[in-house]
């Protein structure tokens, strides 16, 4: 399983998830590591405004939890100090919230990270299990953070993964990681995971080699009522909304 970015950036974000989840001085900083910064939290002041203007939900004071770990960069926003990042969880929560709603049996996030998103979203919805799917190092670093909250989350590797005949998902989340995987990693989560799910939510990137959007929602748009929007102001994500017909 493989992601399309360069072998040595790619060594290092692996590397630092695995010495945050193993040492807990490197747990308490592993959010200013370079290496680290190079996949997730890097979001700008600026982009943090523009999420925070996009968010229709109250910021909970709950939601401030997430920046109390690996010490990320703050900033002044109108709710206070807080981390871009943290508010881009809350903006995809909001997205969730608007079109899923707030309550799920079970959801599955495709490349979670540190788990920022499950921690994040449990302060506006429900859910009675949370499985993120990632490499082993970025997997060992969500359980640990994670922990930190009491929350029925889960995090293995697909090939790790068994599930039951006729095993569905409420909701099945990307935020990028989908649309950042090389073409026979997508093409063996479109099979195994994203067919298993009522509903969709990925906020999409596009590379030249892997499955590209439109090719994406051609696979889904017979099975799903689809429908996708800008992430934000100037941005070439795109945030996908797919209901199961």
């Amino acid at each position: 399983m493989s992601w399309r970015l360069p072998s040595e950036a790619a060594n290092n974000y692996l590397t630092c998830c695995k010495l945050a989840a193993t040492n807990e001085n490197y747990f308490n900083v592993f959010k200013t590591m370079p290496g680290y910064r190079h996949v997730l939290e890097h979001i700008s002041e600026e982009e943090g405004q523009q999420y925070y203007d996009l968010i229709d939900l109250d910021i909970k004071e709950e939601v401030k939890k997430n920046d109390t770990f690996g010490s990320p960069d703050l900033y002044e926003y109108p709710c206070g100090k807080i981390s871009p990042t943290t508010l881009r969880y809350v903006k995809n929560t909001c997205d969730i919230v608007r079109k899923f709603g707030t309550s799920f049996d079970s959801i599955v996030e495709i490349g979670g990270g540190y788990g920022g998103l499950c921690v994040t979203s449990s302060n506006y919805i429900n859910f009675d299990s949370y499985l993120i799917l990632d490499q082993e190092e970025p997997n060992q670093l969500t359980t640990k953070y994670v922990s930190n909250w009491d929350l029925p989350h889960q995090s293995c590797r697909l090939d790790e993964l068994r599930l039951e005949d006729g095993h569905k998902f409420d909701l099945c989340i990307s935020n990028y990681a989908f649309s950042e995987c090389d073409r026979e990693t997508q093409t063996e989560y479109l099979y195994r995971i994203v067919g298993r799910a009522r509903n969709l939510y990925f906020v999409y990137n596009t590379f030249t080699e892997n499955i590209q959007l439109q090719e994406f929602l051609d696979r889904v748009s017979d099975r799903y009522d689809v429908e996708y929007e800008d992430d934000h102001e100037g941005a070439s994500p795109q945030v996908i909304y797919a209901k199961e017909k």
